[in-house]
């Protein structure tokens, strides 16, 4: 199921519970697949994973539980874009 926040999408796997996890989201028009999920948590009103997209970097990614908007932050920069 796709969901759009804030201009984003964000592709999930849809299981038994609905949306259960992240796959793919979009940021400034390119999408991103989820790599790797790093962990996941809930919080009141929030579903949370912190994944690691295809570009490398890491990504927050909040589902709130009554709007079921999302949320998208990166924590850090691709490889490329971070210094030596």
């Amino acid at each position: 199921m796709e969901e759009e926040s804030n201009g984003r999408k964000v592709l999930c796997y849809a299981g038994y519970r609905g949306d259960q996890r992240p796959l793919a989201f979009w940021m400034s028009g390119r999408r991103m697949a989820v790599t790797k999920i790093l962990s996941a948590w809930i919080e009141p009103r929030q579903r949370c994973f912190k994944i690691r997209a295809d570009d490398g970097a890491r990504y927050l990614l909040y589902q709130n539980t009554d709007s079921l908007r999302w949320q998208v932050e990166r924590m850090d920069a691709p490889p490329e874009d971070r210094e030596s």
